[in-house]
């Protein structure tokens, strides 16, 4: 697993590489694709963190990441790892109390909540009120080029339904 995870961050490192080189040899480039070369330089779960937990959420004190989603609302086949990233980026900023979705899932499931559903202001409340959590973090994932996408992630009030904080980064896939 070990060595998976390693083979895994080479990849990662590789295709930013490459993608670095083909963007700075390229003579045309877009405003939005300089932009993401900015955000490439840092892992985009910790720009993501850092920005989720600063301005508009100074109440929160526990939250839980949901699983991503694609944007017709169902899960995306990246949706839990990337939901598992922003946790740790969560927890490393040190700022609320992060409730692990694996070990809470169970608690969910058998409440008849779930980590992966589009989310109404009833589902809100109800997950606010079984884990006594103050916010969810939720992210949508869309296709962006041909490797990448674009991940928007709001953090949310479960009593009000209101977005306290956004946030949108690009990501590369490792190649398949």
């Amino acid at each position: 697993r070990l060595i998976k995870k390693f083979n895994l961050n080479i990849l990662v490192i590789l295709t930013i590489s490459l993608t670095l080189l083909s963007q700075a040899c390229s003579t045309k480039k877009e405003t939005k694709q300089i932009a993401y070369l900015e955000t490439r330089a840092s892992d985009p779960f910790e720009i993501l963190a850092k920005s989720l937990s600063g301005k508009g959420v100074s109440k929160v004190k526990k939250i839980i990441v949901l699983t991503f989603l694609n944007q017709d609302g169902r899960e995306h086949l990246l949706g839990p790892v990337f939901a598992e990233k922003l946790t740790t980026e969560l927890v490393k900023q040190k700022k609320m109390i992060v409730l692990d979705r694996l070990v809470y899932s169970k608690k969910l499931k058998d409440s008849g909540l779930s980590t992966i559903k589009n989310y109404d202001l009833a589902y809100l409340n109800n997950l606010g009120d079984l884990l006594g959590v103050d916010a969810i973090a939720i992210g949508i994932i869309s296709p962006s080029g041909k490797i990448g996408y674009d991940i928007n992630c709001r953090i949310i009030d479960v009593k009000t339904g209101l977005i306290l904080n956004a946030e949108e980064v690009y990501y590369t896939e490792a190649g398949d």
